[in-house]
């Protein structure tokens, strides 16, 4: 209340001091329009050419003080003051205006806008969290995200040192700005897996059929890609298979990475998003002499469906994920 006191005495003060200078720019205007008008000459070809000018220049300024001190006046008077702040209103809201302010003009636009929308001051001061938003949050807002992924985790096979295990990646591939992501990247971290079996990755677009891009198998002691490129599990753990789509430039594109691995027993693993996605379903099927360790690192866990029966575990989640948020799992023996 105080402060919009202090607000409402400095724009009547604001008004006032207008008021003066509007009377002073008229007094002077008129003033000046009289005196020229009062030494006007009979016949102007008689004096000189700078006279003239002279005499021109003077006339001009006192109509133009004059008339600058009638415009304030009218400016003041409230009808004239809601419809400019109407016009100014709609001009500020235009897409166009907005497109033309620089990075800095916007960035300063969404913290007044912030403060006015929650009616807090100090929402930007050093070390906020609106501060840490702009500087590694707001990019996101800009990059294609996933949609809808699903991934199914199967235990197949109990051997002595470890478990089979088949993983089915699917979700479609949203556009901003007019594309997609540029490729589909399958990176375990290093040692994640004892070994690698497999790794298919396929595309699809809304009026075609199915088509395999990558092909990864095992080749005595390492592995082919697409039956030509020659590289180790080393490689796989340090640079990942990456398949590039920009071709396949689409909304709605399908993905599906299908792989087989063998994992140590006892071990976590950590299932992240690599781009910002929105709604996740997970499945595991595991069986009956494994444990399931599982916990997921989400931000609303208040949205997080999970079902856990005997030998299949299922979480939903729809809602929106940042990169690096995910679960973590791990298998055991049964004692």
């Amino acid at each position: 209340m105080k402060n919009e006191k202090l607000k409402s005495e400095d724009l009547n003060m604001f008004k006032r001091i207008n008021t003066y200078l509007s009377i002073i720019l008229i007094g002077i205007g008129l003033l000046v329009v009289l005196v020229t008008l009062y030494l006007k000459p009979d016949n102007l070809s008689c004096i000189p050419d700078i006279g003239r000018l002279l005499y021109s220049f003077f006339e001009l300024l006192g109509f133009t003080l004059f008339t600058s001190g009638i415009f304030v006046i009218f400016l003041q008077l409230p009808d004239w003051q809601k419809y400019f702040e109407e016009r100014l209103k709609h001009i500020v809201m235009e897409q166009d205006y907005l497109n033309s302010l620089d990075h800095v003009s916007l960035s300063n636009l969404q913290v007044k806008t912030l403060k006015a929308y929650f009616q807090t001051s100090d929402i930007d001061k050093e070390g906020s969290f609106l501060n840490y938003f702009q500087d590694n949050i707001s990019q996101y807002i800009n990059q294609p995200y996933r949609d809808d992924v699903k991934t199914e985790i199967n235990v197949i096979a109990v051997e002595n040192d470890g478990y089979i295990v088949s993983d089915r990646i699917i979700y479609n591939c949203r556009m901003v700005g007019g594309k997609i992501q540029d490729f589909i990247k399958w990176k375990p971290d290093k040692d994640e897996f004892i070994e690698i079996r497999s790794v298919v990755m396929n595309v699809k677009r809304k009026d075609s059929d199915i088509k395999e891009v990558l092909r990864l198998e095992s080749h005595g002691a390492d592995y082919l890609i697409n039956n030509e490129k020659s590289i180790t599990l080393n490689d796989i753990f340090k640079s990942g298979l990456t398949c590039d789509i920009k071709e396949y430039n689409e909304d709605g594109l399908f993905i599906e990475i299908k792989s087989v691995y063998k994992i140590e027993k006892g071990k976590f693993f950590n299932w992240s998003m690599a781009h910002p996605t929105r709604n996740f379903y997970i499945a595991i099927h595991y069986p009956d002499n494994c444990s399931l360790q599982f916990q997921h690192l989400l931000s609303h866990p208040d949205k997080v469906i999970i079902n856990d029966s005997k030998g299949l575990f299922t979480m939903q989640y729809k809602e929106w994920l940042l990169p690096y948020s995910g679960v973590v799992y791990s298998f055991s023996s049964v004692k």
